[in-house]
């Protein structure tokens, strides 16, 4: 998977992400979290979106985004507000569920 961000609203905690996944996947989840220098934690997350009308985001859960519908090297956006308000450096992996 490719990915890129951008942080949108620092105060605020909204992210925009730039997702392009290596396969196609039916039902898949992405997991966040912030890196640190002893160790990482789970991102808390309150919402995501995507304006992709070919994807849809299931539910949010914690520090998860559950999705369906990804489309092999096909680029997609996605905002995230987290409940964090200071800058931080993400990390976000993508499993197949």
């Amino acid at each position: 998977m490719n990915r890129k961000y951008v942080c949108l609203d620092k105060n605020n905690g909204k992210y925009r992400f730039i997702i392009s996944p290596k396969k196609s996947l039916e039902n898949a989840r992405l997991e966040f979290s912030v890196m640190g220098e002893q160790s990482n934690y789970a991102l808390p997350i309150i919402q995501a979106t995507t304006d992709n009308k070919d994807l849809t985001v299931e539910k949010c859960s914690t520090h998860t985004v559950y999705l369906s519908s990804l489309q092999k090297n096909k680029s997609f956006v996605l905002d995230v507000d987290i409940d964090y308000s200071d800058y931080c450096v993400l990390e976000v992996e993508l499993y197949e569920n």
